[in-house]
């Protein structure tokens, strides 16, 4: 049985979710999704687990590189934001 609150798995479910359909939107609107998100991964637990920290920071460096970045950048930023939250999430389970 997991020790880990509802509401943590709650929120990292939720992150990926966001991230999942904000990379299909343009940069402009997919920003405009991302900046409230990172400021609740920032805001929420802080002091939890290392992979929410991992997957704070990939979302941190995408909202950052997104409005200035090539596409392959981008790609590569992308991945590793949903791979560092899916890791967030997956450590809790």
């Amino acid at each position: 049985m997991s020790t880990w609150p509802e509401d943590h798995k709650r929120i990292a479910a939720g992150a990926l979710n966001t991230l999942q359909e904000a990379r299909t939107l343009s940069r402009n609107a997919a920003l405009t999704r991302l900046q409230p998100l990172r400021r609740k991964m920032q805001n929420d637990h802080p002091d939890d687990l290392t992979e929410r920290a991992n997957a704070w920071l990939a979302v941190c460096r995408l909202c950052v590189e997104l409005p200035q970045s090539d596409n392959d950048e981008l790609a590569s930023l992308w991945e590793d934001a949903i791979k560092k939250t899916s890791d967030w999430l997956d450590a809790m389970k």
